[in-house]
């Protein structure tokens, strides 16, 4: 599965999660999709990024200027 342009994916794992890779199963998961814009703050990001996975709803993050809105529209990320 290719990733989508401007798509930050987030393999780092911060050890507070029981040791698992950070990837989750999609049984685990809300059907929810949220889009996290990013413009610049890395530590803020990552924070929200691991928030809102904490409440098993799938999050990526996506750089504003590299991101078209039909991605997001037909990705159905809120």
């Amino acid at each position: 599965m290719s990733t989508p342009r401007g798509v930050l994916v987030s393999s780092k794992n911060d050890g507070d999660d029981g040791g698992s890779s950070g990837s989750f199963d999609d049984d685990s998961l809300n059907s929810e999709k949220v889009a996290i814009l990013s413009f610049g703050s890395k530590h803020s990001t990552e924070l929200i990024e691991r928030k809102v996975r904490e409440l098993n709803i799938e999050a990526k993050v996506f750089h504003p200027l590299y991101t078209i809105a039909e991605e997001l529209y037909y990705g159905k990320y809120k």
